[in-house]
């Protein structure tokens, strides 16, 4: 099993849609996703049960900072693949996620 992981820093991430493209991967990758927010998300909705998302608060000089951390795995796909993530803050902005893959045919 290969991981593959991104780390995406977004102080700007209100109120606007990202995009990421894993390019092409195989279904044996289980693709990771990093993303700082400038606050604390309210409520993550996830439109796929193939994404898993947890919130993570650290501290950084008495500040606390917030990451989405995330995880899609391709193993039910193939072809191109678009995953949707939206993230809802208490102000009623929210900022979508789409992750994006090309998933070669194969054996899982």
């Amino acid at each position: 099993m290969r991981l593959i992981f991104l780390f995406l820093f977004c102080p700007l991430c209100l109120a606007q849609d990202l995009t990421y493209d894993f390019g092409e991967v195989s279904k044996k990758d289980i693709l990771k996703y990093e993303l700082e927010l400038k606050e604390k998300p309210k409520n993550v909705l996830l439109l796929c049960d193939c994404l898993v998302a947890n919130v993570i608060e650290k501290k950084i000089n008495n500040n606390s900072v917030y990451f989405l951390n995330i995880e899609f795995d391709p193993k039910d796909y193939e072809g191109n693949v678009e995953q949707d993530i939206i993230i809802y803050y208490n102000n009623n902005k929210k900022t979508k996620l789409r992750l994006k893959a090309f998933v070669k045919k194969g054996e899982i």
